[in-house]
């Protein structure tokens, strides 16, 4: 929108925003400031844009990618990402209302540390390794596998062969999720189990890219309650973050996938140099039929770097 420009030049009223009135008072959404648009090929893409899923919220960050290939069917989308709401480490706040009549209303964000749905890249145990920035793309978005560790087995190591066990025939997938579906929002926590190393270097030789859970993937942390970890601390992240594989924290919903191998598309904000972002997190179910594989794709980088 043109006005917008003028907003730090002077006080501009809702009625001004002509383009905004328009296309959102058609239902419509903003998607604004992404780059390399010019790389997509074609007419048409599969465009992902989902932002930070922000509670309350007029809007929010994103990290939008497009898929160059994709099945011809539309995708059940199911959504994998905790709500963000204020707390401790989280503030969401709208800094100007319509209803006290400013001019506009924008939303406000902050998030301390590593809370709700995020992803950890290899960084955060060694500063030369991969960071956010590096990961987007090719890493995050991919087709997956799914491992039901939910049964009798509570509160115990979970071993190489019980994933080998509860994997697929035929695995084959980027990236592994881990379902326990335990606790409040899917989220398994005390009674849930936990990643052994064995397993942890199990899942690297198979050369996933990224794991994600909805349960606490390793036992240091929950002995850890919050307070700040150390490499010592953490046997099985820093066995799969030593060997370049990414961790999707803090899923839900994984219990409404059903069988087949949905593709992922996990999108953290794309902060430079970061080992670590909030994330908004998808499965996209292209198997309603036997013949709905998907196209061997990846995810083109959209998002402007500040």
């Amino acid at each position: 929108d043109w006005i917008a420009r003028e907003l730090g030049k002077r006080p501009v009223t809702n009625p001004e925003f002509l383009e905004h009135q328009i296309v959102l008072g058609a239902g419509l959404m903003h998607l604004e400031h992404a780059i390399d648009l010019d790389r997509i090929p074609g007419e048409r893409t599969f465009l992902i844009g989902l932002p930070l899923r922000l509670v309350g919220a007029d809007g929010g960050p994103c990290s939008p990618v497009a898929l160059t290939s994709w099945p011809a069917r539309n995708p059940r989308i199911i959504d994998l990402t905790l709500p963000v709401r204020p707390g401790k480490r989280i503030q969401v706040w709208l800094e100007k209302s319509f209803e006290a009549g400013d001019p506009v209303q924008e939303t406000g964000v902050r998030i301390e540390g590593h809370v709700g749905t995020h992803v950890v890249a290899p960084r955060y145990l060694d500063e030369r390794a991969d960071g956010i920035e590096a990961l987007l793309g090719k890493t995050l978005v991919g087709p997956a596998d799914l491992a039901d560790l939910s049964g009798p087995r509570h509160a115990l190591p979970i071993g190489a062969d019980m994933l080998a066990e509860r994997l697929p025939e035929a695995p084959g997938g980027t990236i592994l999720l881990l379902r326990h579906a335990g606790g409040a929002n899917g989220r398994g926590d005390g009674d849930s189990p936990w990643l052994s190393a064995e397993a942890a270097a199990w899942i690297a030789d198979r050369q996933y890219r990224a794991v994600g859970s909805d349960f606490e993937l390793d036992a240091g942390r929950r002995r850890l309650a919050g307070n700040p970890a150390r490499k010592s601390d953490l046997e099985a992240e820093a066995v799969l973050l030593g060997s370049g594989v990414a961790l999707l924290k803090n899923l839900a919903g994984l219990d409404a996938i059903g069988t087949g191998r949905p593709w992922v598309a996990a999108l953290p904000l794309r902060l430079p140099d970061a080992e670590a972002a909030p994330a908004r997190v998808v499965a996209l179910d292209w198997h309603a039929t036997p013949n709905d594989d998907p196209a061997p794709g990846y995810g083109e980088r959209m998002t402007a770097q500040d």
